[in-house]
């Protein structure tokens, strides 16, 4: 498949089941700098993780998803995206190497935070061959999380050109004011990238929503 197609098919598939909602990025060395994101309770579950240490080499991407959204994104990445494409509530960034990542805000009609995660993590890793590898979940102010690792199959429309790729992201269900909405973000790189995986995996820890840490799954602590 190729980039363009890929690229397509996945702002189509996010249209489709995301709803809509705008964001922009700004970070402070200016436009042409690294992207950073940032929002979640649960009897039982872990609470949000401490301030996460921004790791060398990257810089904190605050996400302007847009008025629809009523929380705040925020992640630490490196120099090797580009600039991101989508819409109102959703945005996608490529890696020089095709790897991707994707982030969403929408608002939900599932009934509470809980449902909104286990629906989630259950459709990300619902085609074939894919599978939950890791995982963490807790709580937000107003909501819940789970952060996650795993691999989703060729046929996937995520996958990187079609092949066996990894995934490392989380889903949060945040309600806000009555309201409730489902935050995603993605990240996808062949399964045979190592380097790319590893700088996913120093990226996920240093993920924020509404504010809050999120604690990663066990693999990445």
């Amino acid at each position: 498949m190729s980039r363009r197609l890929l690229l397509s098919g996945l702002l189509l598939t996010s249209l489709l089941t995301a709803g809509c909602s705008a964001f922009t990025v700004s970070t402070s060395e200016g436009d042409s700098a690294p992207v950073k994101v940032g929002v979640g309770s649960k009897q039982g579950q872990t609470p949000s993780a401490a301030t996460p240490t921004v790791p060398p080499g990257m810089d904190e991407v605050a996400v302007d998803i847009g008025p629809t959204c009523p929380t705040s994104i925020s992640v630490a990445i490196d120099d090797e995206w580009n600039q991101p494409i989508g819409y109102d509530g959703y945005r996608l960034y490529e890696r020089t190497n095709g790897a991707l990542m994707t982030v969403n805000c929408y608002e939900n009609d599932d009934v509470t935070p809980s449902d909104i995660v286990d629906e989630g993590t259950g459709t990300i890793f619902a085609s074939s061959g894919s599978t939950l590898r890791s995982s963490s979940s807790g709580t937000l102010p107003g909501g819940e999380y789970m952060t996650f690792t795993g691999t989703i199959g060729a046929d996937d429309v995520r996958a990187i050109e079609s092949t066996e790729s990894s995934i490392f992201g989380a889903v949060a269900g945040v309600q806000v004011e009555g309201r409730l909405f489902k935050i995603t973000m993605e990240m996808v790189v062949k399964s045979d990238d190592q380097a790319t995986a590893d700088v996913f995996a120093q990226m996920l820890p240093t993920l924020q929503i509404g504010g809050a840490a999120l604690t990663p799954p066990p693999t990445l602590s």
